[in-house]
């Protein structure tokens, strides 16, 4: 709805000569309202989103007046509500949001309202760029190949996204394929201005990936957030930010011949990373920006997280229009565009006194240098002259940017098996062209390629070990290339074409060749890769490659010839040529005239148009993926895609703050811990957490994939979290030479063991825990799994020397509390080792932004320290986001509103994520099945229907004595009990199970004739020998509907795991079944009743039925009502695991708090275990299950006296242990 505020609401002309709306910044300056034309223009354009989206309310007009007055210098408290045009997203981070959305629809479903009321309300564009890795090269084939490949692996997951299109109408997909998100958002999505409802307006935006900055160089506000804070801009809530510092940055001059863009950005880099303008805009101004071409300009921009801003800004002006123009925009498009920023007098570059900034830094363009950077941070830079003994230094330095190694070893050089080549250190065993940083930039990606030319020219070829790569950020490269005749040249050097989209960069590099990594591994060589990308983290690229070097296109050519790092490029000889003569890197690099002569082929509109155009059509593989259907997904089995665990016990209410007490730490790390450390992208191993676990579910380690292609499933990622294989914690002994352990390694009780395990130890006792960094923390992409899996580890705190902006964020939007050390004091400083145990005081339900809270440190000696850390809830949104546990819930607050109601039958949260059996055991778990069924009885409501139909209830009137199961042959029995019907009941009811492709068929029917047909039809499908067909006859039993469609129903439960009872006409799936009931349903018609049974989502509501039966009970509530209630719940135990989960803590924590004070009562805790293995390891761990409840009560206050703990072993099953699911109703607690 449009205002008129301070009559800001004014037209311009558009090329046709009509008029149109716009909200007039110039026009509020008349109005007093502040001295706007004096403001950064990246304020102003943000001031313009602000100004149109005044509502009185959410925005008002102190928000207005707040910006519009922005101060140069001046304490930033105020908050800014920004509303953004659009949001990009990238498909690693994408899946996981889109996964959340598909969540936030389910629960709105079970609250009775539209699923739609989750929708997005502005534009959303998933560019598919992250899942291709390099697995062939070196041919022209490799693209092909390449691109097969990824479909086989990640074809669940565009399944998923081809969901996400028809169910959300404003979420559009680019398929792979076609680039890089943002080089496709530079060259195709952004389209000027926008308009809504005659009303003209900027284009602003966010994204999922934190170079999203790259639209910076065409003058386009917006920057990188995590997917939680992209969600929340998709669902209409501003990006709330603090009003930031701006820093200008006067460019003069102009480069000097054989100086390219990725030596500007990376000397930039250098810079401005030195004068620490995190969280602070950067915005370019002068001359020497004016005459960068725009493409020189997105280089620059895109590496705005390297050098920690949250934006680095150009203006518009003439080179923007021409960029435009050449890439294929319309005339109406562009003349638009250049209208509306002229009448918001924000067109052209200013220049020195024209504009008001926080702090003026000046760089003169002649005095760039040819540069790389590394070996292991991108703000490292290294001139070229200096590259040898840089590397030779590194080689031997011990400090934390060094190699450790003697000069002796220096020189050393050890022979790759099989063959006359020899492997030392400094080789580079991987060169790549790749990146949306230096890919979208035609002078140099045809300087490259007139590289490799001349370099064909001499007879130089690279070494055959070193894998080459080129990964343009869109098709449009790969055409002005091979239409320039410069692809030939770079074919022939194995730079061959193999893939669209991000590889090496982002850790897609594919493996080595086995004979190299045995080479490396066996000696420890540093070898190096170089690329052309924006990011060198420590085992990024690829985890054998210690030593990183980001380049320039041709530079990566340059030196994958020379075959080392340590080389001085600029006097020593790359190589030999045909012709037995030295040849020098000056020999063959290219001019800026013979760049400039091939500059027309990279700037064709029609090219443009073409590829832009349908770019689907032509994607064979993309169309042959299934588009499923529905606006509630459905959550089909898969380690690929799961329902998210944040919203497993969301309600409308919100919880007090409580305090964090007791704590400990779970890992103490040093300065500039990445993303990538917190939770790494690439591929991992068969004995990570993460690794045995998809073992455990019968997927191989080739079929691994990595994790950033699993970040759909939060069971993969959480046991991802801290696992990158080159996280130091100190909590861990040095080794004798000084050096650390390395992975995912931290200690429990003086033990080493995996991150993942420790906390699900913590977890299970209800210990808080937390994470201790340096300087930097969560630097890097704004990959919002490095928080997620941080609070599903039970973190409650992570308390640094300083945070990068977007990770500060994340861990707010997930509930995890950001501390920053004071000025002075660290973990090391303080000589915190991780045998402490802390306390933070002042967290509750008054908590400012940024207010001082007090660390308490309580030493094993007894002495305690008090300390003053700085809370990192920045803005007074913050302060409402962690109150409710997140932004995610915080927003779906908003969107369900205050009359929403989760029904009894609805609130059927998952299972924990947390279990550290679950990656030990090779035996396969399903998380579908339940036990302790007669503690079910006192739910309500249609829950009750559903599962009589499928649950056998326990009928324990002893512990000593129960109501056995019909009796059934255990091996045939199906996986989920069906009922002892009561015979007044006279429905027809069976109940099937598929054992390994043998199906067996149990319950009552009213004829031996339906019997006999029932029989021909499970050989029909079965065959002889693969069914078991243990019907019963019973005159009194009427026959069902679904008899009319007996010819071939029994297709449908011909997978192993297939489960399905008939009750009457009421037909339930389970097992691997769940999700075929909407085709089941089809089949059977509407007359017969077809539902999925999640038992997993109704054990957990039995869970929170115990925890809602305490919270009603009265302080003076009898110790037996207590039990009653306690014996409501299910711990989810996995075999052979002690562990007590997440979800069952509070309800311990509740009863705890009841019981503690009725000191004259008595109980046993009794623990239960199934029957795998030998009977004297099951009674081992129905012990220490019982004792792990009977620790966790007592911890939290009942007196020892109280209480008794015994394991009674497998001697009083409650079910049948020769099935699956009899085996998990096995494994419990009960209370008496």
């Amino acid at each position: 709805m449009s205002h008129n505020l301070h009559h800001t609401l004014r037209s311009f002309t558009l090329p046709d000569g009509k008029t149109a709306s716009f909200y007039s910044l110039p026009a509020l300056e008349s109005a007093g309202i502040g001295p706007i034309s004096r403001l950064p223009i990246s304020i102003r354009i943000v001031l313009e989103s602000v100004l149109r989206h005044y509502d009185g309310q959410k925005i008002t007009e102190t928000h207005i007046k707040q910006l519009a007055n922005w101060q140069a210098t001046a304490e930033r408290t105020d908050e800014i509500p920004f509303v953004v045009a659009r949001v990009v997203l990238q498909d690693f981070t994408g899946v996981p949001l889109l996964a959340d959305l598909a969540a936030m629809r389910n629960v709105a479903h079970q609250m009775g309202k539209n699923p739609k009321t989750i929708e997005p309300l502005v534009p959303v564009d998933l560019v598919v760029d992250h899942s291709v890795m390099v697995d062939k090269y070196g041919t022209n084939i490799a693209l092909r190949q390449n691109m097969e490949r990824e479909f086989e692996r990640n074809g669940e997951r565009y399944q998923f996204m081809k969901w996400g299109m028809q169910a959300f109408d404003t979420f559009k997909v680019v398929p792979p394929g076609i680039g890089i998100v943002h080089q496709v958002n530079l060259e195709y999505l952004f389209r000027g201005v926008n308009e809504k409802n005659g009303v003209y307006y900027p284009d602003t935006l966010v994204g999922t990936d934190s170079h999203t900055t790259m639209i910076n160089g065409v003058g386009v506000v917006g920057w990188g957030v995590g997917g939680i804070e992209a969600e929340a801009a998709m669902l209409g809530q501003p990006v709330y930010f603090l009003t930031p510092d701006v820093v200008g940055v006067e460019l003069s001059g102009a480069l000097n011949e054989g100086v390219t863009a990725t030596d500007l950005v990376l000397t930039i880099t250098e810079m401005l990373r030195r004068e620490k303008v995190v969280g602070k805009f950067v915005e370019f101004f002068g001359e020497g920006t004016a005459s960068l071409t725009v493409t020189d300009r997105a280089t620059i921009a895109n590496m705005a997280p390297e050098y920690g801003a949250t934006m680095g800004f150009f203006p518009i002006d003439d080179k923007t229009v021409d960029y435009l123009t050449k890439t294929g925009r319309t005339e109406a498009e562009i003349a638009t565009f250049k209208a509306y920023y002229q009448a918001q007098n924000m067109y052209d570059v200013p220049m020195m006194g024209d504009i008001d900034y926080t702090k003026v830094l000046q760089m003169n363009l002649k005095e760039i240098v040819p540069s790389i950077a590394g070996p292991k941070r991108p703000q490292d830079r290294i001139a070229l002259p200096e590259a040898q003994n840089a590397f030779d230094t590194l080689l031997t330095n011990t400090s934390s940017d060094g190699f450790n190694k003697s000069v002796d070893e220096a020189s050393v050089r050890y022979t790759i098996a099989g063959t006359d080549t020899t492997l030392g250190h400094g080789d580079v065993v991987l060169a790549a062209i790749t990146s949306c940083t230096n890919t979208s930039n035609p002078s140099v990606m045809l300087a490259a390629g007139l590289l490799a030319k001349k370099a064909v020219e001499k007879g130089l070829q690279v070494p055959a070990h070193i894998k080459t790569s080129l990964a343009p950020g869109s098709r449009v490269v790969a055409d002005y290339l091979e239409k320039s005749g410069l692809q030939h040249y770079l074919d022939a050097l194995g730079f061959n074409v193999v893939a669209f989209g991000c590889t090496t960069c982002i850790g897609n590099a594919g493996d080595l060749a086995p004979e190299i990594n045995d080479t490396i591994l066996n000696n420890d060589v540093i070898a190096a890769a170089v690329l052309s990308g924006n990011r060198n983290f420590e085992a990024r690229i690829h985890p054998n490659i210690k030593a990183n070097f980001l380049a320039s296109p041709p530079l990566v050519v340059a030196f994958a010839l020379a075959g080392r790092m340590n080389i001085d490029l600029t006097t020593e000889p790359i190589s030999i040529g045909s012709n037995g003569q030295p040849v020098y890197l000056k020999d063959i690099w290219p001019n800026s005239d013979e760049i400039s002569t091939a500059l027309p082929f990279a700037f064709d509109p029609a090219t443009f148009k073409e590829r832009y155009t349908d770019f689907a059509k032509d994607l064979d593989l993309w169309q042959q993926v299934p588009a499923p259907t529905g606006q509630v997904y459905s959550w089909p089995e898969s380690t690929y895609i799961a329902k998210p665990p944040f919203f497993d016990r969301f309600k409308m209410s919100t919880d007090d703050i409580s305090g964090i007490t007791g704590a400990k730490a779970l890992l103490i790390l040093g300065d500039s811990v990445t993303t990538d450390h917190i939770s790494p992208a690439g591929s991992f191993k068969a004995t990570t957490p993460a690794g045995q676990w998809l073992e455990s579910k019968g997927v191989s380690a080739k079929d691994f994939n990595s994790y950033g292609s699993r970040r759909g499933h939060h069971d993969v990622m959480v046991r991802g979290t801290f696992a990158n294989v080159r996280v130091k914690n100190l909590m861990l002994p040095a080794n004798e030479d000084g050096s650390r352990i390395e992975g995912g390694y931290t200690l429990l009780n003086g033990t080493q063991t995996t991150v993942f395990d420790a906390a699900a130890q913590h977890m299970s006792t209800g210990t808080p825990t937390i994470v201790f960094g340096g300087e930097e923390y969560g630097t890097g992409s704004s990959r919002d799994w490095a928080a997620k899996g941080t609070q599903l580890l039970g973190v409650k705190a992570v308390i640094a020397k300083s945070f990068e902006r977007i990770h500060r964020s994340n861990l707010v939007g997930m509930g995890v509390l950001p501390l920053q050390f004071k000025e002075g004091d660290s973990a090391e400083i303080l000589g915190i080792t991780g045998n402490e145990t802390f306390d933070i005081l002042g967290v509750n339900n008054h908590i400012k932004p940024q207010e001082d809270l007090t660390l308490v440190i309580h030493r094993p000696n007894g002495t305690s320290a008090h300390v003053q850390v700085t809370s990192r809830i920045d803005t007074p949104i913050e302060v409402d986001y962690y109150r409710h546990g997140g932004i995610l819930p915080y927003v779906l607050r908003l969107l369900l509103g205050p009359d929403a109601q989760v029904t009894p039958e609805q609130s059927v949260p998952n299972f924990s994520h947390l279990s550290t059996t679950t990656h030990k055991e090779k035996s396969s778990m399903s998380s579908n099945n339940t036990h302790k069924q007669g503690q079910w009885a006192k739910w309500t409501g249609a829950a009750v229907a559903a599962l009589l139909v499928a649950l056998l209830f326990r009928g324990c009137n002893d512990w000593g004595q129960t109501v056995q199961a019909p009796k059934i042959d255990p091996a045939v029995v199906n996986k989920i009990d069906a009922p002892a019907v009561p015979v007044a009941n006279k429905l027809m009811q069976l109940a099937g199970f598929n054992n390994n492709g043998k199906f067996t068929l149990n319950g009552t029917v009213p004829t031996d004739a339906i019997k006999a047909q029932i029989d021909a039809e499970l050989k029909k499908t079965f065959g002889d020998g693969n069914y078991v067909n243990n019907l019963a006859v019973a005159a009194d039993v009427k026959p069902a509907g679904w008899l009319a469609k007996l010819a071939g129903l029994f297709d449908f439960f011909k997978v192993s795991g297939a489960e399905v009872t008939f009750n009457g006409d009421a037909v339930t799936l389970s097992g691997t079944t769940g999700s075929l009931s909407e085709k089941l349903q089809t089949f059977l018609g509407d007359s017969i009743k077809v539902s999925a049974l999640d038992i997993a989502n109704a054990s957990k509501a039995a869970t929170g039925n115990a925890l809602d039966t305490l919270n009603a009970l009265k302080p003076d509530a009898s110790g037996k009502e207590i039990l009653d209630a306690l014996n409501l719940q299910i711990i989810n135990f996995a075999s052979g695991s002690a562990v007590i989960p997440a979800e069952n803590q509070a309800v311990l924590k509740k009863a705890a708090t009841l019981l503690k004070d009725k000191k004259d009562f008595t109980f046993e805790i009794g623990g239960h275990a199934d029957n795998v293995g030998n009977e004297a390891a099951n009674l081992t761990l129905s012990e220490k299950r019982a004792a792990a409840v009977r620790d966790f009560l007592v911890k939290n206050g009942v007196a020892d006296t109280m209480l008794t703990a015994k394991g009674y072993g497998s001697s009083i099953p409650v079910a049948d242990n020769a099935t699956e699911a009899g085996r998990f109703k096995n494994r419990r607690i009960e209370y008496r």
